[in-house]
């Protein structure tokens, strides 16, 4: 997760960590004003990146979510998942860049799908993971993305909350 430091009041703003361990608390506090949101979150093998959603259920009138995802060991625990208290109503666009289809990223786009309303999303961007140069992964993460686009995305598209 990226935070930056932009309170100064004349005062050199002390740097913050580029990346800290959060403990997902049980409820968020609500952030009504927040209309834009830039995660960077990375998924390891105890921990995925479903708990965000709690974050963004929290801010009813966000209407852009960009977040990049990174992978440095594929999930291995429960992908159990609860329904939204109420269906986001604002949100328009989503963007994920770093996309891997296989990892619960696919899952967090599904559910942030289902719980919001269908005439509110306008637009999803999905950007795959890029090849890394000297790798021995075989994977074509844009193939996966653009099956995970028309097999996925559609039925869950369908699948949205309508007024």
């Amino acid at each position: 997760m990226e935070i930056t430091n932009q309170l100064n009041h004349g005062h050199a703003a002390a740097p913050l960590p580029k990346s800290t361990r959060l403990d997902f608390p049980g409820n968020f506090p609500q952030l009504i004003n927040l209309r834009q949101l830039q995660l960077e979150v990375t998924e390891y093998e105890h921990q995925s990146i479903l708990p965000w959603f709690d974050l963004i259920e929290a801010c009813p009138m966000l209407s852009r979510l960009k977040m990049k995802t990174s992978l440095c060991g594929q999930f291995k625990g429960s992908l159990a998942w609860k329904a939204a208290k109420e269906p986001h109503k604002k949100l328009q666009v989503v963007e994920m860049v770093g996309f891997i289809a296989f990892s619960t990223a696919g899952d967090f786009l599904i559910n942030l799908i289902h719980n919001t309303m269908s005439q509110s999303l306008k637009k999803i961007i999905i950007v795959p993971h890029k090849y890394r140069a000297f790798t021995f992964n075989e994977r074509d993460y844009g193939v996966e993305a653009r099956i995970f686009a028309k097999e996925r995305l559609k039925v869950a598209l369908k699948m949205a909350p309508t007024v």
